[in-house]
């Protein structure tokens, strides 16, 4: 697992027995599984999906905010927040916009990849893999903002919450994380905790 993703777990609960809110324990491994979990479920529904060139490429943005916005709930609920589903899905689908944007010359050239024969269903697997990957530390970023402002996030309502995300997703080089993410994926898939680690969460619509 990245040594990034571990490090900026790490941050999280670092913030979070600072501020006072140690209600529930866990570790930086536990929350960095998280994201990776979701994130092997996105890479693994997008191969299942990418049987014709291109069109598993081009499904990413579909399974994408599907696995951005139950990974952001599944969080929430593992970290004892109450912002509803449906918040969630409008921060995910806010947060995957940031992405797409700051993405937009990479994705072109993986899509690209997409209608080589026999690249498709990789090259869907890595995307989607990677644009949940890097929502993920988006979402643990905003979380250390959160927590290191002295903030009670089961206090905030979804416009407050809305802005740290958004302020964290400026500050996440999205090129350099998705990049990482690559390695991360095609190591998974090369030991096989790919498919183990994605067919152990859902995702929903």
């Amino acid at each position: 697992m990245s040594t990034q993703l571990i490090r900026v777990a790490a941050d999280v609960i670092r913030m979070y027995f600072k501020s006072g809110e140690y209600k529930k324990n866990f570790n930086a491994q536990e929350l960095a599984d998280l994201v990776v979990t979701h994130a092997a479920a996105a890479g693994v529904a997008a191969m299942a999906a990418g049987i014709l060139p291109g069109a598993g490429t081009l499904v990413a943005t579909g399974i994408a905010v599907g696995a951005i916005w139950t990974m952001y709930y599944r969080i929430a609920r593992y970290l004892e927040l109450n912002l509803a589903k449906e918040a969630w899905k409008a921060i995910a689908s806010a947060v995957l916009s940031n992405i797409i944007t700051q993405l937009a010359g990479v994705l072109v050239l993986e899509i690209a990849i997409g209608f080589v024969p026999g690249a498709s269903i990789v090259a869907a697997g890595a995307v989607n893999f990677g644009i949940t990957y890097v929502a993920g530390i988006i979402y643990l970023k905003a979380l250390t903002g959160i927590f290191a402002a002295g903030k009670d996030p089961k206090k905030m309502n979804m416009d407050d919450m809305s802005r740290y995300f958004s302020t964290a997703a400026e500050n996440v080089n999205a090129k350099s994380v998705f990049k990482e993410s690559k390695s991360v994926f095609k190591e998974m898939q090369k030991d096989g905790s790919l498919k183990e680690k994605g067919s152990r969460t859902t995702i929903e619509k």
